[in-house]
C-alpha cells in the first residue's frame, strides 16, 4: 500500500509577511486606544497620566519589533495626538504633564537601531547626524553642571529623540520603501484629520480646549480669548506655532500622497493653516510652495496648479465670511506695516539683548538654560533657532551642530539627476520652508525638530537610492544592517 503524498509546506511571500506584521501593529495601536478610552471613562482616570506613556511605550516596542513602517506611523500619530489626550485628561483630573512624555518615549525606541549598529557613526554618510549628536553631548555636559537632572533630562529628550529617529530613518535598510510610504501617508491623513478638527475647534470652542486655554492664560495669551472664533487655532497640539508647522509640512508633502483625498486635504489643511495666524508658518509654506512649483516638471505643475487653485478659490470664499475674513485679513495687514508691528519691535529689541549675552558666554549655558534662565524675556530662545542653539550649545556646540545641518543641506540640494523622485522634491521644499522661518522659531528640537530631521533623513536616503550604482558607498553595498 502506497503512502499518501506529503502535502507541501505553506509558503509565505515577503508581501504576505509584511501585511501580517502591519495587521498586528494595527491591533496593538487599536488596543492602546481602547485601553486609554476605558481608563478615561472609568474611575481609574487619575491613573491615566502615568499609564498612558507606559502603555504607549509598550505599544511602540511591540510595533517596532513587528513592522518598522507601522512604527513610523505610530510615532507620528503620537506627536499629533498626545497633546489632545493631555487636554482631555486635564479637563477631568487636572494638569499632569507626564502624558506629554509619550511621543518622546515612543520615538526613543528608534535608538535601539543605533545601539545595535554603532559603527554607523564612523561612516561618512552619517556625518550630519554624528555632528548633531556630538553637539548635543557637549550641551549635556555643560547643562549637567548647572541645572537639575530632571530639567536636563527633559531638554535632552527634546534635542536627542529627533536625531535618533532620523538616524533610524536614514540607515535602516529593511522596509525602506514601506517606511517612506508610511511617513507620507500618515502626514496626508494627519492634515485631513487634524485640519478638520482645527476648523471644528474654531467654530465650536470645545470645553476641554477652552478649559486648557483659560488655565494657561498667562503663557498662552498670544493665542487669544477662550471664545468661539476669537482664538488662533491649535487643533490637537499645544500651540499655534507647532500646529502651523505641522500643517506647513503636511501641505508641502501632499503632492507625494497618491490618494484621491489629496485635494480635500489640501483645502482643509490650508484653511486650518490660515486660522493659526502663524505668520512664520505662512511665510515658510509660501517659500516651500514656490520652490516646489519652480522645480516641478509639466505633469507635476499641472497637479500643483490644481491644488493651489482649489486653495485659492477656497480662500476667496473664506474671506467673504464676515468673521473669518476679518480674522485672517487683520493678520495679513501686519505684513504691509511691519514697522508698527509690536511683535516685530519685540524681536528686534530681544535680539539686541540676546546677542550681548551670547558674546559674553562663548561656552554656552548648557541644556536646560532656555527654561531655567530665559523664561519671560522679550524674545525667548524658543522664538529663534539661533538663540536656542547659542544658549544651549554655546559657540562650539552651535558650530558643530549647524555644521552637521549644513552638510545635510548640501547633500540634499547638490544632486541634479534625481528630479524624478517626488519624495526628493517635496523634501527639499519642506527644508526650504524650515530654513526661511528658522530666525522666527526654534525648529531644531521637540516637535519641530522631529519633523525637520525626519524629512532631512528621508530626503537624503531617497537621494542615495537614486544615484547610479557606481556612486553607492561601501556601507550601502555591505550586508544588510541589523533589523533592530
Amino acid at each position: 500500500m502506497e503512502a499518501p503524498p506529503l502535502e507541501p509546506l505553506p509558503t509565505f511571500s515577503v508581501e504576505t509577511m509584511s501585511r501580517r506584521a502591519s495587521l498586528g501593529a494595527r491591533w496593538a495601536f487599536g488596543l492602546l486606544i481602547a485601553l486609554s478610552l476605558f481608563l478615561y471613562v472609568s474611575p481609574l482616570v487619575p491613573l491615566l497620566p502615568l499609564l498612558f506613556p507606559a502603555l504607549a511605550f509598550l505599544c511602540g516596542a511591540y510595533v517596532y519589533a513587528r513592522s518598522k513602517s507601522s512604527y513610523v506611523s505610530l510615532v507620528l500619530w503620537m506627536w499629533f495626538l498626545t497633546p489632545f489626550v493631555h487636554r482631555l485628561v486635564d479637563a477631568r483630573v487636572g494638569s499632569e504633564q507626564t502624558i506629554l512624555l509619550a511621543p518622546y518615549l515612543v520615538g526613543a525606541i528608534s535608538g535601539v537601531h543605533l545601539l545595535r549598529n554603532l559603527y554607523l557613526l564612523a561612516q561618512p554618510e552619517m556625518l550630519p547626524f554624528t555632528c548633531a549628536l556630538s553637539a548635543i553631548f557637549y550641551g549635556l555636559c555643560i547643562g549637567s553642571v548647572q541645572f537639575g537632572p530632571t530639567l536636563v533630562a527633559t531638554v535632552l529628550c527634546e534635542w536627542l529623540v529627533p536625531v535618533l529617529f532620523a538616524i533610524f530613518l536614514f540607515s535602516a535598510t529593511y522596509e525602506q520603501e514601506e517606511i517612506r510610504r508610511s511617513f507620507i501617508n500618515t502626514f496626508g491623513w494627519a492634515v485631513l484629520i487634524t485640519g478638520a478638527y482645527g476648523l471644528y475647534q474654531f467654530f465650536t470652542a470645545p470645553s476641554w480646549d477652552m478649559t486648557w486655554l483659560q488655565s494657561n492664560v498667562d503663557e498662552l495669551a498670544s493665542i487669544g480669548s477662550p471664545e468661539r472664533m476669537e482664538f488662533r487655532v491649535f487643533s490637537t497640539m499645544n500651540s499655534t506655532q507647532v500646529f502651523g508647522l505641522a500643517m506647513m509640512v503636511g501641505l508641502l508633502l501632499l503632492p507625494a500622497w497618491n490618494k484621491a483625498l489629496r485635494i480635500p486635504a489640501a483645502m482643509i489643511g490650508f484653511i486650518a493653516l490660515l486660522l493659526t495666524a502663524s505668520r512664520s508658518a505662512w511665510v515658510g509654506f509660501a517659500a516651500g510652495a514656490v520652490f516646489l512649483f519652480a522645480y516641478a516638471d509639466r505633469r507635476q505643475r499641472q497637479r500643483l496648479t490644481l491644488q493651489f487653485a482649489a486653495c485659492a478659490l477656497l480662500l476667496l470664499v473664506v474671506l467673504r465670511v464676515p468673521m473669518l475674513g476679518t480674522f485672517i485679513a487683520d493678520r495679513f495687514r501686519n505684513f504691509n506695516d511691519i514697522q508698527s508691528d509690536a511683535s516685530y519691535d519685540d524681536r528686534v529689541q530681544g535680539y539686541k539683548e540676546a546677542v550681548n549675552t551670547i558674546l559674553h558666554e562663548p561656552f554656552g549655558e548648557g541644556l536646560g538654560s532656555a527654561a531655567a534662565l530665559h523664561t519671560g524675556e522679550i524674545i525667548g530662545p524658543h522664538d529663534s533657532s539661533f538663540l536656542e542653539s547659542f544658549y544651549s550649545l554655546g559657540w562650539i556646540g552651535t558650530l558643530i551642530y549647524l555644521g552637521g545641518v549644513g552638510l545635510a543641506g548640501i547633500r540634499t540640494f547638490r544632486h541634479a539627476g534625481d528630479s524624478q523622485s517626488e519624495m526628493i522634491r517635496v523634501g527639499r521644499a519642506v527644508i526650504v520652508a524650515f530654513i526661511i522661518q528658522s530666525p522666527l522659531n526654534s525648529v531644531m528640537l521637540a516637535q519641530a525638530g522631529f519633523f525637520l530631521w525626519a524629512v532631512v533623513a528621508l530626503t537624503m536616503k531617497e537621494i542615495s537610492m537614486c544615484r547610479p550604482a557606481y556612486e553607492y558607498s561601501s556601507w550601502q553595498t555591505a550586508p544588510e544592517i541589523s533589523r533592530g
